[in-house]
C-alpha cells in the first residue's frame, strides 16, 4: 500500500510551485512489471456527526 498526505500551506504560488515539483518527481515513475494495481483510491473523507 502507498499513500501521499498533503497539506498545503503558503500562498497560492506556493501551493503551485509544490504540485509542479510533485509531478517533476513522480512523472519519471514506471510501474515495474511484477506490480499489480488492484485498487486506486483518489481522495475518501468521513465525518463523524455528533
Amino acid at each position: 500500500m502507498s499513500s501521499w498526505l498533503e497539506r498545503p500551506q503558503g500562498s497560492a504560488v506556493e501551493y503551485e510551485n509544490a504540485q509542479q515539483r510533485i509531478l517533476e518527481v513522480f512523472g519519471q515513475w514506471q510501474t515495474p512489471d511484477n506490480l499489480t494495481t488492484e485498487l486506486f483510491v483518489v481522495r475518501v473523507e468521513l465525518e463523524a456527526i455528533a
